[in-house]
C-alpha cells in the first residue's frame, strides 16, 4: 500500500482527528465509503506499524467520543485518555491502515473546510 504521509496529508490527518474523528476512524477501520476494494488496511503491516495502528486507533476513538480539549476524561469507573503522541508516531511510520488513494478521494468528496467542528 502507497504510504499516505506527505507533508499535506500529514496536515489532513491531523485535521481530520480534530475535526472529523468519527470520518478518520471509518477510514483507518476500513468501514468509510472511500475504502477502496483492493484495500489491504492494516493486515499486511509489521508488527511496529500494527501496534502504531492500535494506539492511534485509540486516539482517534477518544476523540469522536470526548473532543480533544482534555487529555484525560473521568466516566464512572473507566478513565479514557487520548493519545497524541501515539497518533503522531502512526504518521511517522507512513499511517499504515490507510492508502492515499482513499485519503484523496474522501478529501475530493469532502473536503477541510475551516468552519468544520
Amino acid at each position: 500500500m502507497k504510504s499516505v504521509v506527505t507533508k499535506e496529508n500529514r496536515q489532513a490527518l491531523r485535521w481530520l482527528v480534530e475535526n472529523r474523528p468519527e470520518d478518520l476512524r471509518e477510514l483507518m477501520e476500513g468501514e468509510s465509503r472511500y475504502t477502496l476494494p483492493h484495500s489491504i488496511g492494516i493486515s499486511k503491516a509489521s508488527r511496529e506499524e500494527s501496534r502504531a495502528w492500535i494506539m492511534a486507533i485509540y486516539h482517534v476513538r477518544y476523540a469522536a467520543q470526548f473532543g480533544l480539549a482534555q487529555q484525560r476524561v473521568i466516566a464512572g469507573t473507566y478513565v479514557h485518555s487520548s493519545r497524541p503522541a501515539e497518533f503522531e508516531q502512526w504518521l511517522e511510520l507512513g499511517a499504515p491502515g490507510i492508502s492515499a488513494e482513499e485519503l484523496a478521494n474522501y478529501l475530493n468528496e469532502v473536503p477541510m473546510q475551516n468552519n468544520d467542528e
